[in-house]
């Protein structure tokens, strides 16, 4: 999470342009397990902060300062990436990979019930799940810096939509936009899941906004670009309960 930026600190950042030469110098060995991340979730029934009664759930939340952002949430997507959770038996990710970079072994689907073999870690017996990871900035709130974000499983459809949007934006001289280009507002909503029959909290909709500024571009999404696409592969260290399956 960057902190805000004062006028007097601006100032003395752009008495040091001589850095530039020197950009990324000394910090490249600072790991994905070496760093804090804030993420953008969506507070389910059974999260601390809603057991604790300090927020209700159905919200999104950043919990890199503990921020309640109400059900809908304005972003930009500044880098995207398929990614392999596994998830404990609680629902928190533990491990994030590559797709197809690690072993499993399937479990089948028991007999009368429908759906799809379960990857399974031969070891820890954790699930794995493919799922979608974001790093976005909020353009309403550009001191944040950039979030974190995992598509929950019981809002996969919502999800292939927006990356079907996103794939699909175009530029005025119809080359294929960068998916920085514009703000989107996610929508939360209640469901049901159809196994369980238990309501759970989703995001259901991505509502495309405005093309994004010269000035936001250059001041928070282009510092952010570089570093989140190193980290996209950080496993979520907060609190994760999963979304029950669609």
């Amino acid at each position: 999470m960057a902190k805000e930026t004062t006028v007097n600190e601006k100032t003395a950042q752009e008495g040091a342009d001589f850095l530039n030469a020197y950009a990324g110098q000394g910090v490249e060995n600072i790991g994905q397990n070496a760093v804090s991340l804030s993420y953008l979730t969506i507070l389910q029934d059974l999260s601390d902060v809603v057991v604790s009664k300090q927020f209700d759930a159905g919200i999104f939340f950043n919990t890199g300062i503990q921020q309640p952002l109400g059900t809908l949430v304005k972003v930009i997507p500044v880098a995207f990436k398929t990614v392999w959770d596994e998830k404990d038996k609680g629902g928190k990710t533990v491990a994030r990979s590559e797709p197809g970079t690690v072993d499993y072994i399937e479990e089948p689907v028991p007999v009368g019930q429908r759906g799809f073999p379960k990857k399974k870690n031969p070891l820890s017996g954790n699930e794995i799940i493919e799922t979608f990871a974001y790093a976005l900035v909020l353009p309403e709130h550009p001191e944040a810096g950039f979030l974190m974000h995992t598509a929950g499983i019981g809002s996969m459809k919502a999800y292939r939509r927006w990356n079907t949007m996103l794939k699909q934006m175009r530029l005025t001289n119809g080359r294929s936009a960068p998916i920085f280009s514009k703000s989107w507002t996610l929508v939360a909503e209640s469901r049901i899941s159809k196994t369980t029959q238990k309501p759970f909290y989703a995001m259901v909709n991505a509502i495309e906004g405005e093309w994004v500024s010269r000035t936001l571009f250059a001041e928070t999404i282009l510092p952010a670009r570089d570093t989140s696409s190193i980290l996209m592969l950080t496993a979520p260290t907060v609190e994760d309960h999963s979304e029950t399956e669609d």
